[in-house]
């Protein structure tokens, strides 16, 4: 009987010493997975963020550039013109609209609108201001 006991202490220091058993390395396993998967899906959601942000950026910087051909005098304010930026940013659009008041005054609205996967987006920049001279050429 004591040999037995002997025997059955040996084995389990054996095992002990042996290494990881199936289970824990299917555990260890599934847990590695699930912690890659989770980082992917944090990757994703950053890339696709950051590529909204960078349509958002470029429809503020055209609409900005819009709004100059109205600052300038280059586009009238009694015209309300609409159209794409082709053939640099093929991917945008835009509409203006102007409203007149009795003080000489326009408010000029350019909005600037793109496809992104969840819908249509849409930038808005509003200015008020009076009309200028069309430019007739070079400054001197």
């Amino acid at each position: 009987m004591r040999n037995e006991r002997e025997r059955g202490r040996e084995g389990e220091r054996e095992r002990a010493n042996g290494g990881f058993t199936l289970v824990e390395v299917l555990v260890a396993m599934v847990v590695v997975a699930t912690v890659i998967i989770i980082v992917a899906q944090g990757f994703s959601v950053g890339a696709g963020a950051s590529s909204s942000s960078q349509k958002a950026t470029r429809a503020a910087m055209l609409a900005e550039s819009k709004m100059a051909e109205f600052e300038t005098g280059e586009v009238s304010l009694t015209s309300a013109p609409s159209g794409d930026f082709q053939p640099d940013w093929p991917a945008f659009s835009y509409t203006s609209t102007i409203d007149a008041d009795s003080f000489s005054a326009y408010r000029v609205t350019i909005t600037v609108t793109w496809d992104e996967p969840g819908g249509k987006r849409s930038f808005v920049l509003a200015r008020i201001m009076t009309e200028r001279p069309a430019s007739t050429g070079s400054p001197r």
